[in-house]
């Protein structure tokens, strides 16, 4: 409640600037409601979603211009990005990321991903992404369903983060 008082939020002292994090939960739904906190308390954002940016809006108050929909539609009045593309969407999270002062990268549709490419794909992706929010002093946090992986595949993507803990 301090924290908050001084209009800060709780969550930016517990997260390192250069960190990636990883959130375990069926739904991202922590996921999404600490990324919205982040930014409504002046950090910058990037949202990779597999949700409408306007359901994001309207059920966790984040802002459209903050998401990339992770699509294979092309929607003119939304950014999006198809999932198997990673060349583009690794462009997308640098250019952001050079221009962002108070970066939180918010990575919600691992599931996805890894259907529409391969495991082994998401894996290299992320430990590409976690060397980059290193390299430059920001903040990544990595939704997965922890159902939606075996044993053995959670374990090594969750040795490339730290656990988020609230």
């Amino acid at each position: 409640e301090i924290m908050k008082s001084y209009g800060r939020s709780p969550f930016e002292v517990s997260l390192i600037p250069g960190t990636t994090y990883i959130i375990e939960e069926e739904k991202p739904k922590k996921s999404l409601e600490v990324f919205s906190e982040l930014v409504a308390h002046g950090m910058e954002g990037l949202c990779l979603s597999r949700h409408n940016p306007e359901t994001l809006q309207e059920r966790f108050s984040i802002p459209p211009e903050t998401v990339i929909w992770l699509t294979q539609k092309s929607e003119p009045e939304y950014r999006t990005v198809d999932p198997t593309n990673f060349p583009r969407l690794s462009g997308m999270i640098s250019e952001f990321l050079d221009q962002a002062n108070y970066p939180i990268i918010l990575l919600e549709g691992m599931g996805y991903l890894i259907t529409q490419s391969n495991y082994e794909t998401v894996l290299r992706f992320i430990q590409f992404q976690r060397d980059e929010i290193a390299m430059k002093n920001a903040i990544m946090l990595i939704h997965i369903d922890p159902l939606s992986l075996d044993t053995k595949e959670l374990h090594r993507l969750a040795s490339e983060m730290e656990p988020f803990r609230s």
